[in-house]
């Protein structure tokens, strides 16, 4: 609700207290006045209402001044409406009660003037000022003239904008915020699990690889164990082991080179030569013999061979001296100078 100030009138000096409401919705209740029409509340008005009983009740005022002064605030409104009498005390206090009734619809139309809204606090601090400063002013013995106050005219004086709170406005950036949408990919982690993240995330996520050094990525290997049977096509003598292809050649084998100068064809068929599917289970004669430096590899093909009813074996040791390390991609082949003029290949 909008307060207006108070001025004077004529020359009496009496102050007319007025308001300029805002349309609010207009209930379906009406209470019954001395005149011929039904005053139609609002909520400012129950507000006055409530204000003139409760906040300003250490003025004392009588039933009368009370209604007197709700009728002069509201007089444009009572004209209105057909109430040219006003409003009797009586029927002020039957809407003041129901503010505290239990009939359906009753509670709900004192819900706004109970909970004001936090604008309507300051209007309402307003009001109470204007009563009071009209009610210490022109009191006579300390009452009102109600005669004068009923044949006076409101005068509409302006609303107390400068009195209300103003929210603050704050204008919206012309420059819009830009989305940051990144693609994202599957990643497949080592466990199988996949996620779905960018590859900003993925970058983050990722701790920087340590390079290996060469001694731990290369240990030098100084033994090479070996499990063989006498019906094994190699032979064994003490300058090492050497391929059975090559027991009865008679050309001078040539220095073995620093890279695999064999096809990795011979290298798969010579890892896959005992395999049932291949080459329909026959045996396959290879260039290589086949050797570990890991000696519980040995041992357990010796084991294996035991099981199978094999005894005749052995599991021989040999130590290296000179060797290199050729890279595949599919094994590793150590050439050993010492130990045959061939290539050894290691499982």
């Amino acid at each position: 609700m909008v307060f207006a100030q108070v001025t004077g009138q004529y020359s009496n000096y009496w102050l007319i207290v007025t308001f300029i409401m805002p349309v609010t919705a207009v209930t379906s209740k009406s209470n019954a006045s001395p005149g011929k029409g039904k005053l139609r509340w609002t909520s400012d008005m129950r507000s006055a209402l409530l204000l003139l009983n409760d906040e300003l009740n250490d003025l004392h005022l009588t039933h009368e001044e009370l209604a007197a002064l709700f009728n002069n605030i509201f007089k444009r409104e009572t004209v209105r409406d057909g109430v040219q009498n006003g409003m009797t005390y009586r029927a002020l206090a039957r809407q003041y009660n129901d503010r505290d009734s239990t009939v359906p619809g009753a509670r709900g139309r004192w819900a706004q003037a109970l909970t004001p809204a936090r604008a309507d606090l300051a209007r309402q601090r307003r009001f109470i000022q204007v009563v009071r400063a009209f009610v210490s002013r022109h009191a006579i013995d300390g009452r009102l003239d109600i005669s004068e106050l009923q044949r006076s005219l409101p005068i509409t004086i302006g609303s107390t904008a400068a009195e209300t709170e103003t929210a603050v406005v704050t204008p919206s950036s012309e420059r819009l915020k830009r989305r940051t949408t990144s693609a994202r990919q599957q990643y497949r982690r080592q466990n199988g699990t996949v996620i779905n993240a960018s590859a900003k995330q993925i970058a983050k996520s990722q701790l920087p690889l340590m390079p290996v050094p060469d001694y731990v990525a290369r240990p030098p290997v100084t033994l090479l164990f070996r499990f063989w049977d006498h019906l094994s096509a190699g032979v064994n003598s003490n300058e090492g082991f050497i391929a059975g292809r090559f027991v009865r050649s008679e050309i001078v084998p040539t220095n073995p080179r620093t890279e695999i100068d064999h096809l990795l064809s011979d290298i798969e068929i010579h890892i896959n030569r005992d395999s049932p599917h291949h080459s329909r289970g026959r045996k396959i004669a290879s260039p290589f013999i086949s050797a570990s430096n890991f000696l519980a590899i040995s041992l357990r093909l010796a084991l294996k061979s035991r099981e199978d009813g094999a005894r005749q074996f052995r599991v021989t040791v040999r130590m290296l001296q000179s060797w290199q390390i050729v890279y595949t991609n599919i094994q590793k082949v150590i050439d050993a100078e010492r130990l045959d003029p061939r290539q050894i290949l290691c499982g």
